[in-house]
């Protein structure tokens, strides 16, 4: 890890001093991830110019390979699960989501809800998948700046897009103009407060320091959000879905080995095996595999385990906000008092 350092600009959120953590290398260009020392978010020290991270996600991020589309059909269940009662609540009207990738969330949406879907979406692949398998979900766009401003939607969402985002506060400000009043904005992303990225913030399994510029804290103060006109209606940690890293649990059995090699004659009977069976796993899944790869029978394996252990890990936070007229944020300001609540984490 590298010895951190004082970043002179402060937090994006509460304007407190940050620290470097680690190196980040979005398709060759380098900066380093710093976390904020008050509500503990994490961004990169600098900014890359847009052009560069468009050009990224358009032609570098997806290649429409099959084990990318069975990954993304998997998550949209999981996805849906998890907000499904919030987009039941929310205003009649359409639904944006942002960063579809394969259009399997949207097109649930869809059919779940009844309503009008529309889509924006960066990669060239990703929206000749959805045009083909998906045509009545709508393209808006390419990024939510490209699409006119009119207050359409009743809900914006997205799911683990925020975190390939360097900064927040255009981008809300963009959704703000395409939503309704009392329109709502769904997000899942990283948790900035997750325990393994406290203890360990190099190796935590959603560094991707390849790709993510951003995690967000449930520490970020409730007065950022309504000085953008929202309100913080939820804000969870919660379980992602077992297949968003196929190997880990392989690796965590490889870890439990290591510990457990100088014990008794009897334990070390048992590990020894199971490690010879874990690294030959891991052996293959590198050389045969696609990088995170969801081949179907290490899926089934990984969803056994995860749900053997109880899926403990509350990596992800879910993120609900609220569009507010002018006149009800200066009301929300004037009650609440800028000051950061007590959330359901």
């Amino acid at each position: 890890m590298e010895q951190s350092k004082n970043v002179d600009k402060g937090c994006e959120f509460c304007g407190a001093a940050r620290v470097r953590l680690y190196g980040v290398n979005l398709g060759g260009i380098r900066r380093q991830m710093a976390r904020c020392s008050g509500c503990g978010s994490c961004q990169v020290d600098s900014p890359i110019d847009e052009a560069e991270i468009e050009t990224y996600y358009r032609d570098a991020y997806f290649g429409r390979a099959k084990w990318q589309v069975e990954k993304c059909e998997v998550l949209a269940g999981d996805y849906w699960r998890k907000i499904r009662r919030i987009v039941g609540s929310t205003n009649p009207g359409p639904i944006l989501e942002v960063g579809a990738g394969y259009g399997f969330l949207a097109e649930r949406l869809r059919i779940s809800t009844g309503r009008r879907v529309d889509v924006v979406e960066p990669s060239d692949d990703c929206c000749a998948f959805i045009r083909d398998r998906f045509p009545e979900l709508k393209i808006a766009g390419s990024s939510v700046n490209a699409l006119v401003s009119g207050q359409e939607y009743a809900a914006v969402v997205c799911f683990h897009v925020l975190e390939h985002l360097q900064e927040l506060t255009a981008w809300l400000r963009s959704v703000a103009s395409l939503l309704q009043d009392g329109g709502r904005v769904v997000a899942l992303t990283p948790n900035a407060m997750a325990g393994g990225f406290l203890k360990d913030p190099v190796r935590w399994l959603w560094v991707g320091a390849d790709q993510h510029l951003q995690f967000l804290s449930p520490e970020i103060p409730n007065r950022y959000f309504e000085e953008l006109g929202f309100r913080v209606t939820h804000c969870a940690a919660t379980t992602p879905c077992y297949i968003h890293f196929p190997s880990r649990w392989l690796q965590e059995l490889s870890d439990v080995g290591d510990g457990l090699e100088h014990g008794r004659g009897t334990v070390l009977d048992q590990v020894l095996p199971v490690k010879r069976l874990v690294r030959r796993l891991r052996m293959f899944a590198r050389n045969r595999l696609q990088p995170n790869s969801s081949a179907s029978w290490l899926l089934k394996v990984e969803c056994c385990i995860d749900r053997l252990r109880g899926g403990q890990d509350r990596d992800e936070l879910l993120l609900c906000l609220q569009r507010e007229g002018s006149g009800s944020a200066e009301r929300l300001r004037a009650r609440c008092g800028g000051v950061n609540s007590k959330r359901n984490v």
